[in-house]
């Protein structure tokens, strides 16, 4: 008898779990009513070989292309490493900015990889920017 209500009880988180996975958005894919358009010039920044110590930076622009005003809700660092300024002003309809994303490669070595998550008020809501270098000593 113990073991069937464990049973049940392990098949209703389960279906609890399923269900709440359900209702997340899909990244990368448009959301329905998302008036806002964030389109970035370029999605990938390689800075090459680069000396140990070396702070680099670089700016992705972004623009709005849709009809209603995107915020920048959040960015998201793979890395201590890494660290990105941009204005926390919402982009109206037709304006643009830019996004400086800077890295540290104190501490590094060899091929790096980083990835910076913009989520944004946008129909995609998060846009992955990728940098990398390759740290000599």
């Amino acid at each position: 008898m113990i073991k069937v209500k464990q049973l049940a009880l392990f098949c209703f988180f389960l279906g609890l779990l399923f269900m709440g996975s359900c209702s997340l958005p899909v990244k990368n894919k448009p959301t329905q009513g998302g008036g806002g358009v964030l389109v970035f010039d370029k999605e990938m920044h390689n800075f090459g070989q680069v000396s140990y110590g070396d702070v680099l930076g670089v700016g992705f622009k972004c623009y709005n292309k849709g009809s209603e005003p995107v915020i920048i809700n959040e960015v998201l660092l793979s890395c201590g490493c890494t660290e990105v300024n941009y204005s926390k002003a919402p982009l109206e309809p037709g304006d643009s900015l830019y996004l400086e994303v800077i890295f540290d490669s104190k501490g590094l070595q060899g091929r790096q990889v980083k990835k910076v998550t913009v989520c944004a008020s946008d129909s995609l809501r998060t846009h992955d920017l990728y940098i990398w270098a390759d740290v000599m000593n």
